[in-house]
């Protein structure tokens, strides 16, 4: 999984989603890719509980870390989709993988954690096709069906192939595109998820702090409270009250470097 982490993290660097999902869709479609196909459909459902320990030595907190992962095996799950023979494996392990699905669904819930859209789309399906006896009124459907139908009417879920997945979950991404606006065009993250995922480390202690305050003279030096702002400026020798206007005069543009 960690490999495959690092791949998708080096393709939406330098992608532009539409590109990016494009190429998914056919990556691992080729019945000559059938083998690697299994083994990714393999580690994409494979130790999510661990998730939470993994990046251990990332600055984010670990609900942040446990959602990183999770969308990289939400987009695991998807390419592998692609295959006739993955499409095959899930119909015959349907119970099985629902199981899994809300399984996950639990773990990331509890850690606080965001769920992957195609991982929720996958689990609602599921539910769609495997449960038994369930009544049309959304209030007595399973949690991610019920949250599916509720969220996109038009797209029915039972009786819907294995093969057509990919398909429904495009329209649906259609569909929130139409009613939300076009959205970002690349896999860069805003500046608010950035200060999330990465924030940076406090001058003074070292804590990587996501709602970090800067010098509001120079920019450059970070805090994770006032506190440590108020002691970093008194501290001798070194403190920032002697090199503030230093680091102020090396900076060529200052305003670019405001709330990164």
């Amino acid at each position: 999984m960690a490999a495959w982490c690092e791949d998708m993290n080096a393709f939406h660097w330098i992608a532009l989603k539409e590109d990016f999902h494009r190429a998914q869709d056919k990556a691992f479609a080729p019945q000559d890719a059938s083998f690697d196909a299994m083994k990714l459909f393999t580690v994409a459902l494979a130790d999510f509980e661990r998730d939470g320990h993994h990046l251990v030595g990332s600055p984010s907190p670990p609900a942040v870390r446990c959602g990183i992962l999770a969308c990289y095996r939400a987009e695991a799950l998807k390419c592998s989709l692609s295959n006739p023979v993955i499409c095959s494996e899930v119909r015959r392990r349907r119970t099985e993988l629902l199981g899994e699905a809300r399984r996950f669904r639990a773990i990331l819930k509890e850690a606080g954690a965001p769920i992957p859209p195609f991982l929720d789309f996958f689990t609602a399906w599921l539910e769609a096709n495997v449960e038994e006896g369930m009544e049309s009124e959304s209030d007595s459907l399973p949690e991610a069906l019920a949250f599916w139908q509720r969220i996109f009417p038009s797209i029915v879920l039972r009786g819907m192939r294995e093969e057509d997945l990919l398909d429904a979950f495009a329209a649906s991404l259609s569909i929130t595109a139409e009613e939300g606006g076009e959205g970002r065009k690349s896999f860069l993250p805003s500046r608010e998820e950035q200060r999330q995922l990465s924030p940076p480390r406090c001058t003074a202690c070292g804590t990587a702090d996501s709602s970090y305050l800067r010098c509001t003279a120079c920019h450059l030096a970070v805090y994770c409270s006032a506190d440590c702002q108020r002691r970093d400026w008194r501290r001798k020798p070194g403190g920032h009250k002697g090199q503030c206007a230093r680091l102020k005069s090396l900076v060529l543009d200052v305003t670019a470097l405001k709330e990164l």
